[in-house]
């Protein structure tokens, strides 16, 4: 409405009155058909990746940017036209108002059309197992190589018998029950510099604990208020699912579900099982942990956390496959 007053009169008089509210109605009803019909599609893709891949390859399919952005495209612009329809209907609108909207209407347009051309294009593949598995294999390979140049995530390794360590600071347990899903080491560092003490962290992301575990053991921080161990409570996110954020075992396993459905008798699809084993190879084998930088190696100097363990990976992958079809020759050669 404020832009109308700058539009020359003469351009206005090439919409007609009832141009504007054609288009807009046209395309409320026709992006509410495409948006419910992309959300059956979308339910059905999660079905059919619980039933040939793993359930939690849905949690990969969730994540998916184009796919939100896509149907955001389709809600925004059903908001668009709704909003337009509405105002259309008010006092406030003038002729070069209308002109106004008449334009930027033309644009949500062709927002929609390119819209709709990426999502055929997408639908096409969206849920198959090549690319459930191209998404695993790209959310894991980047926290892979994380964990293997920082084990400890750039703290102190906190060793197995260094639980006593700190006893005498303030214990922080878990307020529910769940799986850790994320860490938020900057936000503890930054916590422990400003209390000029150490931070323990006893459990790692994909760890699951119980109401009242340990989690942090703060050294250096007297007599803490509620608000202030709650907020360290919060820097540790506890969940009812892992993650594959900072969970870098996580993927992994997915990945070997994956391989071992396939190697179950009702499916017995050996290759999908080698696939799987070619492209952990290609997430795990190329991986050098000694090319960390060094500046990054301490880079949370007053955190203490528990380091990875390299054959973990290996165990939670390469064995698994391994047990469930080592006698396979296909498996037994990849």
């Amino acid at each position: 409405m404020f832009i109308g007053q700058f539009i020359p009169s003469n351009w206005v008089s090439f919409v007609g009155a009832d141009a504007l509210e054609t288009v807009l109605t046209t395309l409320a009803s026709s992006m509410l058909a495409v948006t419910t019909f992309s959300l059956t599609i979308l339910s059905s893709a999660f079905r059919a990746a619980e039933s040939s891949a793993t359930p939690r390859a849905v949690f990969i399919l969730r994540e998916d940017q184009t796919t939100h952005r896509i149907l955001s495209v389709f809600i925004g612009a059903f908001l668009f036209s709704l909003t337009g329809i509405i105002l259309l209907a008010t006092p406030f609108m003038t002729t070069a108002t209308r002109f106004v909207l008449f334009l930027v209407a033309i644009v949500i347009v062709l927002q929609v059309i390119i819209a709709v051309i990426r999502w055929i294009h997408h639908i096409e593949q969206l849920g198959s197992l090549v690319n459930i598995l191209d998404c695993l294999q790209a959310k894991v390979r980047p926290v892979i190589k994380t964990a293997f140049q920082r084990p400890s995530a750039g703290a102190h390794v906190l060793e197995k018998g260094d639980e006593e360590r700190g006893k005498d600071g303030v214990d922080i347990r878990a307020g529910a029950s769940g799986y850790v899903t994320m860490i938020a080491l900057d936000a503890l560092q930054s916590e422990a510099e400003s209390c000029e003490g150490r931070i323990f962290i006893h459990v790692r992301a994909g760890d699951f604990v119980h109401e009242g575990e340990l989690l942090l053991r703060v050294d250096g921080l007297k007599a803490p208020t509620e608000m202030r161990q709650r907020m360290l409570r919060e820097m540790v996110l506890i969940g009812s699912a892992r993650s594959f954020e900072q969970d870098a075992e996580f993927g992994l396993i997915v990945m070997s579900e994956v391989a071992t459905r396939a190697l179950s008798s009702g499916v017995n699809d050996p290759q999908t099982a080698v696939d799987v084993v070619h492209r952990l190879g290609t997430v795990l084998l190329p991986v050098d942990g000694s090319a960390q930088d060094p500046e990054d190696a301490l880079c949370h100097d007053r955190l203490w956390h528990q380091a990875i363990n390299r054959d973990d990976f290996f165990k939670s992958s390469f064995d698994v496959i391994a047990r469930e079809g080592g006698e396979i020759p296909e498996v037994r050669a990849a």
